[in-house]
């Protein structure tokens, strides 16, 4: 996938502005405030109290029936603290840290922040603890499955690369055949997964992105596209970028592949700016690879 964004050329670096609240603000915040910030921003329903998780003198707490669900709040809070400040942000590791008489849960995460005329990258660590279970071991890897696909076996996390878990689409329910989709975003930048099965349609996933690039066009006008580098294919996907006419200071894209009788396609588009394709391209290159991995480990049912 490294040769999937040479035809990407670097322009000029584009200002992303803060809005909302800084890390600093965020770190002065009880958990309560955090809290009312993430109903009224964003509409996310965390039970949180305590503080606001920068230190382990002042955890954040969290009130989950469950491990999984604590583990569930815990990523939400920090999705909803980088949706705040207006950063991209990816999970490093999990950690169980001991303060006094209690074990808290440390996860630390790598943040990267623009500002007028330079790109700040951190490593953060944020405590919670955990008010209805203990805190004695954990899964080593910090991220979540937030969706187990029955058929083709593949376990979608709750981030990929820069971008997170949104939400889940069942496009079933409005015609069978359709599938479904996740939504993975982050600053200026939207993702969606298709997951739908070939059926009747060729399995060729260049043929695929013709049809995709036949949609834009129907839904947007024959001038839809106002620059595009062609479709190319690889040994096991296709890709197709584009700017739109519609939006002409962003790129799309659509990235094809298939497993076990399904498509998979991706579509996302953000801002033009150098680093934004290299997040376009850690993004399309972990999902490929975790596509890869389900068809190699056998999860995936024959065809």
């Amino acid at each position: 996938m490294q040769n999937t964004f040479r035809i990407l050329t670097v322009l000029i670096l584009v200002t992303v502005m803060s809005i909302g609240f800084t890390g600093e603000v965020a770190a002065s915040l009880s958990a309560s405030m955090i809290k009312d910030a993430l109903k009224r921003d964003f509409g996310y329903e965390v039970d949180i109290a305590g503080g606001a998780g920068r230190s382990r003198t002042e955890p954040m707490i969290i009130n989950a029936s469950s491990p999984d669900q604590a583990a569930e709040t815990e990523l939400l809070v920090l999705r909803g603290l980088g949706r705040g400040r207006n950063i991209f942000w990816r999970s490093l590791g999990i950690n169980i840290v001991k303060e006094q008489d209690r074990n808290l849960v440390q996860r630390i995460i790598e943040t990267k922040e623009f500002t007028d005329d330079e790109i700040i990258t951190q490593t953060e660590g944020y405590y919670f603890s955990r008010a209805n279970s203990s805190v004695s071991e954990l899964n080593s890897d910090p991220i979540r499955t937030v969706h187990t696909d029955p058929l083709v076996g593949i376990k979608f996390p709750s981030e990929i690369s820069w971008l997170h878990y949104s939400n889940f689409d069942d496009h079933e329910v409005k015609q069978p055949g359709l599938g479904y989709s996740l939504a993975y975003n982050g600053p200026a930048f939207t993702s969606s997964i298709f997951v739908y099965p070939i059926n009747d349609r060729k399995p060729s996933c260049e043929n695929e992105i013709k049809s995709a690039i036949e949609d834009v066009v129907t839904i947007y006008g024959k001038d839809a596209i106002e620059h595009d580098w062609g479709i190319t294919e690889e040994h096991d996907h296709s890709f197709y970028f584009f700017i739109p006419e519609y939006k002409p200071k962003y790129l799309s894209g659509i990235v094809v592949t298939s497993l076990a009788g399904y498509f998979i396609k991706v579509r996302m588009t953000f801002f033009d700016d150098p680093v934004y394709r290299i997040f376009s391209g850690e993004f399309a290159t972990e999902l490929l690879n975790l596509v890869r991995r389900t068809n190699f480990a056998g999860m995936a049912p024959k065809e």
